[in-house]
Parts: C-alpha cells; sequence; structure tokens
C-alpha cells in the first residue's frame, strides 16, 4: 500500500513506472522528510524503474528543502543507481526546467533523465526506456 501523503503522492502506473505527483502547497520540513523517506523505502525493495516527477501542481520548494533533497540524493546515490534506470520529470515552467538543467549542471544526476511537458509524454517516454531494457 502506498500511503497518502499531503504533499507528495505516490502511484504506481505499471509494475516498474512509479509517478509521484506533488501538490501546490509548500511542504513543511516535517512533511518533505516524510516524502524522502517514502522514496527511499522504493530503494531497498526495487530495480529497474522509471520514476516520473508530475510537477505540474507543485509551485515553490524553499532553499533549505531543495539543499536537503540535494544531499538526500548525494547519499543515495548508489541506491538511486540500483533502483531506478531514468527519471522523467514533468514540469510546464521553462524557470523551473532552466533551474533543474542548471541543478545538474552544477550535481550531475545519478541516472539519464528527461524533462516533458505532459504525464501522458513522459509515461510514453517511461514505457520506452523500459522495452529498451529488455532488447525491444
Amino acid at each position: 500500500m502506498i500511503p497518502d501523503l499531503t504533499y507528495a503522492k505516490f502511484e504506481w502506473l505499471t509494475e516498474d513506472i512509479l509517478k509521484v505527483s506533488f501538490s501546490d502547497h509548500v511542504p513543511s520540513a516535517v512533511e518533505f522528510e516524510n516524502f524522502l523517506e517514502n522514496l527511499e523505502s522504493y530503494l531497498v525493495r526495487n530495480e529497474g524503474l522509471v520514476l516520473i516527477f508530475d510537477e505540474l501542481n507543485e509551485n515553490y520548494l524553499p532553499g533549505l528543502l531543495k539543499m536537503r533533497l540535494g544531499n538526500w540524493i548525494k547519499e543515495h546515490k548508489e541506491g538511486i543507481r540500483r533502483t531506478f534506470v531514468k527519471w522523467c520529470f514533468v514540469i510546464n515552467s521553462p524557470i523551473v526546467k532552466f533551474l533543474l538543467q542548471g541543478t545538474f549542471l552544477i550535481q550531475k544526476p545519478p541516472v539519464a533523465y528527461t524533462i516533458h511537458e505532459s504525464v501522458a509524454e513522459a509515461i510514453a517516454e517511461a514505457k520506452n526506456s523500459q522495452l529498451a531494457l529488455i532488447g525491444v
């Protein structure tokens, strides 16, 4: 069972595609830690996943939480690489896209990533990535 978090909702789209949808409110530090703990639980139990970050509703993540996320990624880099084959971001704001790309220039992401303007595009990319893994 996937817990229903206020800030982030986890949803299995297929057995190997996981989507995280973010709400439009700014998470508290506790909510954000709950999100990271939930995400970490997938690092232990799975491999070969594509993760879709649906950020269409997300408004703003404070600097301290962005730093926490960056540190979490560094701390869990090997687990992320074992678990996820790709991250697909759904972002329709040019500014947010630019900031994400800038962040990944400074800190290389642990897995391949793509940016899409719709969830449907991200799902198609995730399915294509899974097909490529099995050589189809």
